[in-house]
């Protein structure tokens, strides 16, 4: 990775991800959609916030969503938080180093962050409530007269 920066060119049915010299493209399928599907329901049971505090040498991208999959620190003794909870089950690990859990400041950021997903989290939830309900009163013959 060592210096390059990935770029992403999306044009009609074609995805293309270059890092560094390589490029990758696939055509856009039922079987890409289905998979992208399937792959955001999955991500609504699982709520993650990481908080890493130190020098970044790399950055990976997952796939072609470029959702951040990896950061690679450099720092002799990096500070780091991580929280997964399961909004299904409620089951929740906690992950911090000492030098994080120490301090006040860097756990109060770690918490914000937490409330802030959560936050984004209720409001996806809701929208795709408002989205199924309209979806549904459409099949029904209901107009919303929006």
């Amino acid at each position: 990775m060592s210096g390059s920066n990935p770029s992403v060119s999306t044009p009609t049915g074609i995805v293309s991800v270059t890092q560094g010299s390589a490029t990758v493209a696939e055509r856009a399928s039922g079987q890409d959609f289905y998979a992208s599907a399937l792959k955001a329901l999955n991500g609504l049971f699982d709520l993650s916030v990481t908080t890493a505090i130190g020098h970044v040498s790399a950055v990976t991208l997952a796939g072609t969503d470029q959702a951040v999959a990896t950061v690679r620190l450099d720092d002799p003794a990096p500070k780091v938080a991580s929280t997964v909870i399961n909004t299904v089950t409620g089951d929740m690990t906690a992950v911090y180093s000492g030098d994080f859990a120490s301090d006040p400041a860097l756990m109060k950021m770690h918490a914000d962050a937490l409330e802030t997903a959560r936050a984004i989290r209720k409001d996806t939830i809701d929208l795709l409530k408002s989205v199924i309900d309209d979806f549904k009163d459409l099949l029904n013959g209901k107009h919303t007269g929006q």
